[in-house]
């Protein structure tokens, strides 16, 4: 399939120089992007995973179970072969993220739809049970804590909330809550009607884990949006970064972040990123711990000129170093004075 794919991008484009440029630039990203399995991609996928997939998964794994003498049938099969592949991947990225996770959905679903017309009606008391504990617990607590950040009481829990949120200014909306008390009594209406009159659709199983998943997106959506945009927007870092840049550069090479990142610096900090091989005078890396600064070229010396971070996050560290020549630098114009770049704490 890679072969077919690649055969006709080089052969369906008009200048086949430009189709070479973007099979090699293909490969590149994927051998940045993927290599052997490392912990903290294992871990992440571990923790958000399953979150991710529910109720998707558990149904899709009984179909599995249900369908075992027909595993090989097309209905079985086809899902099965677009999910492993995605599934091997998942594990094999340099850098943990979710993306990839919505390209488990569609298969997991196709096989899901299978397992409906299997599922006993114990299994399917239990995951209502389950998904009805799980999301009326967690939708008490996100409404217990945004009424904590809004009136300060319980004062220890606001406290709590706001040290995870530094510099954090809270605003009342009644849009907003007025959207979330509308989800939450649309949630309770749903949990009526399916405890209340045992329905007999092949959908009924899903449901309430559907409507639950609904109900949390909605409520973080409209009672926390604001907490999240100031706890993972790069837009402080991003223009910081900016400022600290020299007057004259030609690019920036970075080290370690993720697409996400980068669009987010180019957007706020309107930042020239470069290539490995573009040959940056900057670099910008992304750290959890201090690796101290890159090698030396001859007598050039990578040089600290700033470092930032987002309040809410305490592992990650940007740091930007400018390529500096130490012949210069050991002996500079006495009739010029030294300007000192801004420094992030």
């Amino acid at each position: 399939m890679v072969s077919a794919w690649l055969a006709a991008a080089y052969f369906g484009a008009a200048d086949r120089d430009e189709a070479v440029a973007f099979i090699r630039e293909w490969s590149r990203y994927d051998r940045r992007s993927y290599g052997s399995p490392n912990m903290a991609t294992f871990g992440f996928n571990m923790r958000n995973l399953f979150l991710y997939t529910w109720p998707v998964w558990p149904i899709a794994g009984w179909a599995w179970i249900a369908w075992a003498g027909m595993r090989r049938a097309p209905h079985v099969a086809a899902p099965l072969a677009l999910l492993l592949p995605v599934l091997v991947l998942l594990f094999l990225q340099r850098s943990a993220g979710d993306v990839q996770f919505i390209l488990l959905l569609p298969p997991m679903a196709v096989l899901a739809a299978f397992a409906l017309p299997t599922l006993a009606r114990g299994v399917i008391n239990a995951i209502d049970w389950f998904a009805l504990l799980f999301f009326t617990i967690f939708g008490g607590t996100i409404w217990f804590m945004w009424v904590a950040k809004t009136t300060g009481w319980p004062p220890r829990i606001a406290r709590n909330v706001f040290r995870q949120l530094p510099g954090y200014q809270h605003e009342f909306t009644i849009a907003a809550v007025v959207l979330a008390l509308a989800a939450t009594v649309a949630w309770v209406l749903i949990v009526r009607w399916r405890l209340s009159r045992a329905p007999k659709q092949i959908w009924r199983p899903v449901v309430i884990s559907a409507a639950g998943t609904t109900l949390m997106w909605v409520m973080a959506m409209t009672l926390w949006l604001p907490s999240i945009n100031y706890g993972k927007t790069y837009r402080d870092v991003a223009q910081a970064a900016a400022m600290a840049l020299p007057p004259a550069y030609q690019c920036v090479q970075p080290i370690r972040m993720g697409d996400a990142q980068l669009a987010s610096f180019a957007y706020f900090g309107h930042i020239r990123f470069g290539g490995p091989n573009d040959g940056c005078d900057v670099l910008l890396r992304h750290d959890s711990v201090d690796y101290g600064e890159p090698g030396n070229i001859s007598h050039f010396a990578w040089r600290l000129i700033w470092e930032g971070r987002r309040p809410a996050d305490r592992d990650e560290r940007f740091r930007m170093y400018r390529l500096v020549d130490t012949a210069r630098a050991v002996h500079p114009r006495p009739d010029l004075p030294r300007r000192r770049l801004p420094r992030q704490p």
